[in-house]
């Protein structure tokens, strides 16, 4: 997921590929104000997606946080 990688830039040409330039696909973008990895928080986020802002929760606590994993379930249960 490195900007620039061949993953992001095959991601990248698809979107432009779409309407209005925005992903093909439904994004969801868990980020926080606390993580201490993917910074500037901004940066995890992409242009088109939902992204949600859970604050003060760092970046690999965010896997376990119970509104990331209910949110994702619901996201999940809303394909059945």
């Amino acid at each position: 997921m490195r900007e620039g990688s061949d993953w992001m830039e095959g991601l990248q040409a698809s979107w432009a590929e779409g309407s209005a330039g925005l992903p093909p696909h439904r994004f969801t973008c868990w980020y926080s104000n606390a993580d201490n990895i993917v910074m500037p928080p901004s940066s995890g986020t992409l242009r088109g997606a939902d992204n949600r802002l859970v604050q003060g929760v760092g970046h690999v606590a965010l896997a376990q946080w119970p509104e990331v994993i209910e949110g994702t379930l619901a996201y999940l249960d809303e394909g059945t």
